[in-house]
């Protein structure tokens, strides 16, 4: 446990980032970004963050502690593609669908699966029952990659029941009321667009900050559950099947679903006039 960082409750050495926790790590990256970010924080006037007091406070609190004035000017949404009629046709498909019956799939814009964890996924998704909205990106598998690396005949079990797209105006995804979970790798966008439609998150986080925010998600707010994983962190078909079908329809599930409404109705009031 972490018990020396002034202002914050102790909390868990394995929510740090590996690339902070072992000095000899072969991706050099995050350190030094997070020194530049430290450098520049400490001779700023004021920091703007994409957060709430509601949230955080014990960070807030902490900056304060630090001398560092810090404002939450969050949640910011943000929608960084045009789009066009191909990539919203996932809207009209969410249309056919039973509220809050779908799960979103979406890893965001860096992390990528192995044809292994795709594999894993696709397996569980299918024997979830549940309909699925499933992203992969271009730069990751391309649509005519698709039949070749996802398990055989899953396209055509699964025709009408789940749609693979590679990218989704995901904002709008997750206000579509079909939509009643988010597979997420937990990045910082993903979280708070999330949290601001209501829908709570099966966390699948992958790097950087990902795994503080899972543990936010799941054992701070209550909006979110984990998924499980392997031993060696990877994705397992009968781990996804359950976790699916905990958060659309387990009771812990339900418990998410009305931790995340809560949080949206916070959301609502920050962004009113004073707010």
């Amino acid at each position: 446990m972490l018990t020396h960082i002034t202002g914050l409750p102790p909390f868990s050495s394995e929510l740090v980032p590996q690339e902070l926790r072992f000095a000899d790590s072969s991706n050099q990256y995050v350190q030094f970004f997070q020194e530049e970010l430290a450098s520049c924080v400490k001779s700023s006037e004021r920091v703007l963050i994409n957060s709430l007091l509601e949230l955080e406070p014990d960070a807030f609190k902490s900056f304060e502690a630090h001398g560092i004035s810090s404002h939450a000017i969050g949640p910011l949404r943000t929608q960084t593609k045009t789009e066009d009629n191909a990539q919203t046709e996932c809207l009209s498909w969410l249309d056919l669908q039973a509220e809050s019956s779908v799960i979103y799939v979406a890893f965001g814009s860096i992390a990528k699966l192995s044809v292994e964890e795709i594999q894993e996924l696709a397996v569980g998704l299918e024997a979830s029952g549940s309909p699925f909205l499933w992203v992969i990106r271009e730069d990751a598998v391309t649509m005519e990659e698709l039949p070749q690396v996802l398990p055989e005949g899953f396209l055509e079990r699964t025709r009408g029941k789940g749609m693979i797209i590679s990218w989704a105006p995901q904002v709008r995804v997750l206000a579509h009321k079909a939509v009643g979970g988010f597979i997420s790798h937990c990045g910082w966008n993903s979280t708070l667009e999330s949290l601001w439609a209501g829908v709570p998150l099966l966390c699948c986080p992958r790097h950087a900050e990902q795994r503080l925010n899972c543990h936010y998600l799941c054992n701070v707010w209550g909006a979110g559950l984990e998924l499980g994983r392997t031993e060696t962190g990877g994705l397992d078909r009968s781990l996804v099947e359950v976790g699916v079908k905990a958060l659309l329809q387990g009771e812990e599930g339900h418990k998410a679903r009305s931790k995340a409404q809560e949080i949206m109705h916070i959301i609502e009031k920050t962004t009113q006039q004073g707010g």
